[in-house]
């Protein structure tokens, strides 16, 4: 990008990273746990905080509005996960199959599987086991439920704020030592 990145100064990043701190202020023993569909959903709670802060600024929704035309099915800013970061990322891996300025996307197809049968890692258009690849199932699935929501409201900060209040009723309302995708 010829500057470094400071991923620090990144409000989806550093909104993700919230995440990860109120996830572990609300279930403690997540963060002590090699079960992969927690560490998945550790992950994931930091892409819907980053989503969720993302629907908290006017000048958000009215970019995401002007890249989708209201349609959420198109990549916008609200479905990109780490862009800046993400485009660093890319060129510094040199990867000429790797066109994509973001880390991942919650535009995604990706469905439950059990993680003990897809491998470790892989490339990162594949589901595996590791964590920032499995939390795109409940990422996505997080996403989906804001485009169904959007399309019920037909507008983008009442739409945040309902599913933030629903997705933290879950979460509250889940185990306090491992988080479950069903």
């Amino acid at each position: 990008l010829g500057k470094t990145v400071q991923t620090a100064q990144s409000a989806d990043v550093v909104s993700h990273e919230t995440g990860h701190a109120i996830l572990d202020g609300l279930k403690p023993e997540y963060g002590h746990t090699f079960d992969n569909e927690t560490k998945g959903f550790h992950e994931a709670f930091g892409d819907c905080a980053a989503m969720l802060l993302t629907l908290s600024r006017s000048s958000n929704r009215a970019n995401i509005l002007a890249e989708t035309g209201g349609h959420l099915s198109k990549e916008n800013c609200l479905s990109r996960m780490g862009e800046e970061f993400g485009k660093a990322v890319r060129l510094f891996n040199h990867d000429t199959s790797d066109d994509r300025d973001y880390l991942r996307t919650a535009l995604n197809g990706f469905k439950y599987v059990d993680p003990l049968s897809l491998p470790n890692d892989g490339p990162r258009e594949t589901l595996s086991a590791e964590a920032h690849s499995f939390c795109q199932i409940w990422t996505g699935a997080f996403y989906r439920a804001i485009q169904n929501v959007f399309k019920t409201t037909g507008d983008l900060e009442k739409t945040g704020e309902i599913v933030g209040k629903l997705f933290l009723t879950g979460v509250q309302m889940t185990s306090p030592a491992r988080a479950r995708y069903a």
